[in-house]
């Protein structure tokens, strides 16, 4: 029996389990909504890689590849302290700023925040743009797309083909990042079935 200066002594057996014990992380208030992202598809056991502190980047950057506007995702960060994972929404909000900028969409309207297009038609008219080219008048268009693409017959075709293939390199990459983690983990406890398993 264990005193514990209650009216009636209580009784405390010890259970033998092969279950493993709950697993506790210490978060604070920015990083327990990515736990929390985190252990709803699995939680790691103790010992392993916690793939929560790879969830701060990777989760909200994922989602600004999908979503990259900056004029939308800048609205959202101001409404951000809102929400109970106003961290989760905030990082999402820079990232998809950035990704925005990148892809050169603001509210999905062009924005030439470096100035005009690096070329420009041969002629006012710019009759012969399809077929002999267009002139480049200044230096590369320093950061994004160029907002020449943006309203021309092959826009949708290359902007498509762009973020397609940068969204299938980021994603082998997120599944790779997975894949290295549970190979440590997997050596750590010296379980060379899941090695063999995880790495063919």
């Amino acid at each position: 029996m264990i005193d514990s200066n209650a009216p009636i002594g209580s009784i405390f057996h010890v259970l033998q389990t092969k279950e493993s014990p709950p697993t506790y992380f210490r978060t604070n208030k920015f990083t327990s909504a990515f736990q929390e992202i985190v252990d709803a598809y699995g939680v790691a056991k103790y010992q392993e890689a916690n793939p929560g502190i790879f969830t701060i980047i990777t989760f909200p950057f994922l989602f600004a590849v999908m979503f990259g506007d900056w004029g939308h995702e800048a609205r959202r960060h101001i409404t951000v302290m809102v929400f109970g994972s106003r961290y989760v929404i905030m990082m999402m909000a820079l990232f998809s700023i950035y990704t925005g900028l990148i892809d050169n969409e603001f509210f999905s309207v062009p924005f030439e925040l470096f100035g005009p297009s690096a070329y420009a038609c041969r002629d006012p008219t710019c009759s012969d743009a399809s077929t002999a080219g267009l002139l480049k008048v200044s230096p590369t268009y320093p950061f994004g797309v160029d907002p020449k693409w943006h309203g021309t017959r092959s826009e949708l075709p290359f902007l498509n083909s762009l973020k397609m293939k940068m969204s299938i390199l980021l994603g082998v990459a997120q599944m790779d990042l997975g894949i290295i983690l549970s190979y440590f983990n997997a050596k750590f406890f010296q379980n060379e079935l899941n090695i063999c398993l995880i790495l063919l």
